[in-house]
């Protein structure tokens, strides 16, 4: 997430020219250590063995297992640009229980290692340190795995498939020497719990992928295994590994286990177990559970299996207590003296011993609590035949619940659906209860309300199935400057019935002694509706709502639904010159055929005016991820949205971006591409004007025609696979790119769109605004020589483009030349506002960025600290 500052001119563009869809590029600027030839990529392979005695975990390379380990150790720099001048080894075993790891990183400036995070922060961000990164993906997904990193200070992170708050036990241990550091690792299989899935010893010929990450700070060279393009988390990309077996001994294996029923009642699992020695072998598998880590069961077999033979084995267990489940398994072959197989089951049960009582509990007080209200209250007997019924239904359940473990583990899982829909059904209910509960508070004074108001603040979401929480807000207190837009929800929730016909009636503000106004006219509405969201593929949590507020759409008569709510967006604009003071007045809400009920707003006025553009402008990736909240970013978005889009972010000093989020994914529709019999291209790009002219029109000045890490248009155009024939219209197909990014600025097709691209522009009046971002944070020797061959390879094409990058200044080492403006952090920013400043008044383009919640970029007018904008909204 980024923000930006700019300078005289009127607009900016930023275009992310990032070769992220790229393959390798052989060679560099630079000369390296080793000067081989990269070679094309390769599936890489390791063929690991299981080893008879574990290693002492203390970072030192002498126990006997690391003597024939496999290894890897032909480490490329990251994108495959050329060879590390830093070598990595990284060595992998395995036995029944643990894999290992001992890397050694060799470094020729030990001195200069970078560890300063504090070895007691787990999880911290250490990945900006001398480390090693392993990646791992059991299920050959290529989209669940798990990530461990270790710096040479031994400081741990680790995540797994969807949580970062993934904490296995595991085992570290690092040693910095005179040429090198070290580091040794045991992971226990069982810890590679994929969601509700065993996790043991791999049977022999199991297959997994797996990769390991280098990031050297002392040269800044980033390097792994199996070369990754776009960045570490490619699992596509990564290596394989195949786990052999023991070298000599051929033992018995866990070919698979069958989890069962894994609910209440009694429950089995089979262990599929194969004697792959000539001889017989006397087997014998145990098994443990435990609830909360507390033991509720064991179960324990013992047979001899025959040579070559193969066996299920079923093992009881017995749950009648809901929390965390494990279920530990143990095969140990007779005269072994370890396990052959170890692993686990995990699983969380839901807590119906706690869950069943405690709804009826709950229950029993809401048909006491029904029985209160007046019998003349409208709903009431409704209410109250509801709450019977479902006291009923839950009495049954119990009656059945109780009959424990006579009761089948299927049928308990019958029982649990019967219990998750009665909850469900309640919820309604449990909602008019609530409903009725404060209208008798609100008749109190002689009035019959069909309905309430509450208030939210402007980064709240209000669901329409939800309940506002008491106590009711009808005062907001909101403040500003002039020429500033602040916003609040007003909540609008039914008591009986739907409320139908509703629209809202904005007062004047006035300060006390009544001087001083602000007219009603500067007060609008949005009517927030719902829409369908899938499950996005970055949200981590349990829940997803699936319907979303969505806060653009136009202001109309609008209805509320029984057992729902809707809220209102209002946005109060504080005129020009407006003096200070507070200002207070009061904003009704009138259905058609109740009366009006109003909240009163306190409006807060600095006394001074926001400049039509200030001086440093937020970054849409920032803006986007706080608004996405707000309107459906999973959908196609026409025009009219776009502009809707525009217009309302535009009110809170947001960038006004050249295209959406979504539109922007789709740009390569927008662009026509033809081609003749000579192989020269035409593009039409008059499909995105329309768009950039909208942002033209809300006042832009962080204008941005093609942003995206991963979706720019460089990387769209390189992808390109047809074209239209200009002289039959047929489709013509193309051949894909090179792999060498210096061949890849000698294509027709790259050189003429960026030609025809920057003549559009100028045609436009737009060019000399334009920023063109290279490569995404060049921190790193491999994207320092990819943002050298770009800015060589567009200086000749584009000549009159801006280029620049996030992050390295024009000064850095090998960069000079390379910059022509610079994008600094937003702390080095705040740290050095002044100087900054002075530098823009003598016509210095420059921007900024930051990482938006980390640096406190958390409300919609404050993303960026100095930037002239007031206090934050509610």
């Amino acid at each position: 997430m980024r923000s930006w500052s700019h300078g005289s001119h009127a607009f900016l563009f930023l275009v992310m020219v990032l070769a992220l869809f790229l393959a390798s590029f052989p060679g560099t600027a630079f000369t390296l250590a080793d000067d081989r030839p990269m070679p094309p990529h390769t599936e890489k392979v390791l063929h690991v063995t299981m080893v008879s005695a574990p290693p002492v975990i203390d970072g030192n390379m002498d126990d006997a297992c690391w003597k024939n380990a496999a290894l890897a150790d032909d480490f490329s720099l990251f994108k495959g640009i050329g060879w590390p001048t830093q070598k990595t080894e990284v060595r992998v075993a395995y036995d029944t229980e643990h894999l290992y790891f001992f890397a050694t990183m060799y470094e020729s400036q030990p001195a200069k290692i970078l560890t300063p995070t504090p070895d007691d922060h787990r999880d911290n961000a250490v990945h900006g340190d001398d480390c090693l990164e392993i990646f791992i993906d059991k299920q050959l997904e290529e989209q669940t795995y798990y990530h461990l990193t270790v710096n040479a200070a031994n400081v741990r992170y680790d995540s797994g498939p969807g949580a970062r708050s993934w904490n296995p036990t595991w085992k570290s241990a690092t040693r910095i020497g005179k040429d090198a550091w070290y580091l040794e690792i045991a992971f226990p299989f069982r810890e590679l719990i994929h969601p509700a899935a065993y996790a043991g010893t791999p049977p022999q010929g199991t297959e997994w992928r797996i990769n390991f990450n280098r990031m050297e700070r002392p040269s800044n060279e980033m390097s792994n295994w199996s070369t990754t393009y776009r960045g570490f988390h490619e699992p596509a990309n990564f290596g394989h590994i195949i786990f052999e077996g023991h070298p000599t001994v051929q033992l018995p294996q866990f070919d698979s286990v069958s989890e069962g029923e894994r609910f209440f009642g009694v429950n089995t699992l089979e262990a599929k177990i194969s004697n792959r020695s000539d001889k017989p072998a006397e087997v014998t598998v145990k098994l443990s559970a435990t609830v909360g880590g507390q033991p509720v069961g064991a179960d324990e077999k013992t047979l001899t299996l025959p040579a070559g033979a193969e066996q299920m084995i079923p093992l009881k267990y017995e749950l009648m207590k809901g929390g965390e489940v494990a279920i530990s398994l143990e095969g140990t072959a007779k005269g072994q003296a370890q396990p052959f197989a170890t692993g686990m089951l995990q699983f969380r049960l839901p807590a119906l011993d706690e869950e069943i009582p405690a709804f009826a509990e709950r229950l029993a007080t809401a048909v006491a609590a029904a029985e209160k209200f007046d019998n003349k209250t409208p709903g009431v007997a409704e209410l109250r035949t509801a709450l019977q019924d479902q006291s009923t239904v839950i009495k049954a359940i119990q009656e059945e619940a109780g009959k424990g473990l006579a009761l089948p583990s299927a049928d308990w899982r019958t029982l649990a659906e019967r219990f998750t829909a009665l909850v469900a059904e309640n919820q309604a209910v449990d909602r008019q209860a609530r409903a009725l509960a404060i209208y008798t508070r609100l008749a109190a004074d002689g009035t019959k309300p069909q309905y309430y108001l509450s208030t939210a603040g402007p980064l709240d979401l209000v669901f329409e199935k939800d309940l506002v929480a008491e106590p009711l807000q009808t005062v907001v207190n909101t403040r500003s400057a002039g020429h500033e837009y602040e916003s609040f929800q007003i909540v609008v929730v039914p008591i009986f019935g739907e409320i139908k016909n509703i629209t809202v009636w904005p007062g004047d503000l006035r300060t006390a002694d009544g001087n001083h106004w602000i007219n009603g006219k500067h007060i609008s509405f949005r009517v927030i509706d719902s829409v369908h969201r899938p499950r996005p593929w970055y949200f981590k949590g349990d829940e997803w709502p699936e319907w979303f507020p969505d806060i653009l759409w136009p202001k109309t008569l609008f209805d509320v639904k029984e057992n729902t709510q809707k809220a209102v967006w209002i946005t109060i604009y504080t005129p020009k010159d407006t003096p200070a003071g507070t200002y207070t007045g009061r904003i009704a809400i009138k259905p058609a055929e109740s009366p009006a009920q109003y909240v009163t707003v306190n409006h807060q006025v600095w006394g001074f005016n926001l400049p039509d553009e200030t001086h440093l402008r937020c970054d849409p990736w920032f803006s986007i991820r706080e608004l996405q909240r707000f309107y459906n970013l999973d959908r196609p978005v026409p025009l009219e949205m776009e502009i809707a889009y525009k217009e309302f972010i535009s009110n809170y000093r947001l960038s006004s971006l050249g295209l959406s989020w979504v539109t922007h994914l789709q740009q390569d529709k927008l662009i026509k591409s033809y081609v003749d019999k000579n192989g020269d291209f035409t593009y039409d790009f008059d499909g995105l004007l329309p768009y950039f002219q909208a942002s033209f029109s809300r006042h832009t000045n962080a204008f941005n025609p093609n942003m995206g890490c991963g979706h720019d248009l460089f990387g769209q155009i390189m992808n390109l696979k047809q074209a239209l024939s200009k002289e039959t219209g047929e489709v013509v197909k193309l051949d894909p790119p090179p792999t060498d990014m210096r061949e890849v600025f000698k294509m027709k097709r790259v050189r003429q769109f960026w030609q025809q691209y920057t003549a559009w522009m100028k045609e436009h009046g737009w060019l000399e605004a334009a920023h063109f971002e290279m490569v995404d944070e060049p921190n790193d020797e491999s994207r320092r020589e990819l943002l050298r061959v770009v800015h060589t390879g567009m200086r000749e094409i584009a000549p009159g483009l801006t280029l620049f990058s996030f992050g390295p200044n024009p000064n850095t080492p090998g960069l000079q030349g390379y910059l022509d403006a610079w994008g600094p952090p937003l702390r080095y920013f705040s740290t050095h506002r002044e100087a900054f400043l002075a530098e823009q008044a003598q016509g210095a383009e420059f921007w900024t960025y930051s990482c938006g919640a980390s640096y406190g970029n958390d409300g919609e007018t404050q993303h960026c600290p100095d930037s002239g904008v007031s206090d934050p909204p509610l």
